[in-house]
């Protein structure tokens, strides 16, 4: 989903700009914001943050099609009507070019058949779904917030809400959420970010 592709370089800094453009045409430049795409620090942060980083183009119309191109969210900016305007870098390593363009406004989902990520992840069924909050409540959150996201919940349920307490509550029938009870691993962590590891401090 385009709502967790990892956006850098979206400084504007026109001491970047060796030979600015905004048209669609490739031209032989070198933005230097690119750079901020391309460094192992932004790349560690969207790992940490389980987001996509680089990206390709599927869509000849848009953005180059050639496995030569490698493509990266600048920024996004709603648009109303629920469409995106979005802006893109668009890096070849062979030729050593990059620039930053940006696409009509669209939705979501023309964005997402645009741009597919470099390398598809395999959902990690621990980690993945909404688990007692609705699809349908989180795409009314997301439409009118623009985004669905929660790193902690803070949760008491009933003491009924158990099957280890259904002795004590007969009038209830536990045969549901006997069969949606599924064990699911945790990992132990410190701070919001399950992925997150010791790094050397930038404060030199």
């Amino acid at each position: 989903s385009p709502t967790n592709w990892y956006a850098c370089g979206g400084k504007d800094d026109v001491s970047d700009l060796v030979a600015p453009t905004n048209d669609t045409k490739a031209v032989p430049s070198f933005n230097s914001g690119i750079q901020d795409c391309l460094s192992d620090t932004t790349r560690m942060f969207a790992k940490t943050n389980v987001q996509t980083l680089e990206l390709t183009c599927h869509d000849a119309t848009k953005c180059n099609v050639s496995p030569d191109f490698a493509y990266f969210l600048r920024n996004t900016t709603d648009w109303g009507d629920r469409m995106t305007l979005t802006c893109m870098w668009e890096y070849n390593a062979k030729a050593g070019t990059s620039r930053s363009f940006c696409l009509i406004p669209m939705l979501e989902q023309t964005l997402a058949a645009t741009f597919k990520p470099k390398t598809a992840l395999v959902n990690d069924p621990d980690r993945c779904g909404f688990y007692f909050i609705s699809y349908a409540a989180v795409a009314r959150y997301s439409s009118q917030f623009g985004q669905f996201f929660v790193d902690n919940y803070d949760i008491e349920w009933s003491p009924s809400s158990y099957v280890a307490n259904q002795a004590q509550f007969s009038q209830f029938n536990y045969t549901l959420l006997k069969q949606s009870t599924l064990r699911q691993n945790k990992d132990d962590f410190v701070g919001p970010h399950p992925y997150a590891s010791v790094v050397q401090s930038f404060n030199h």
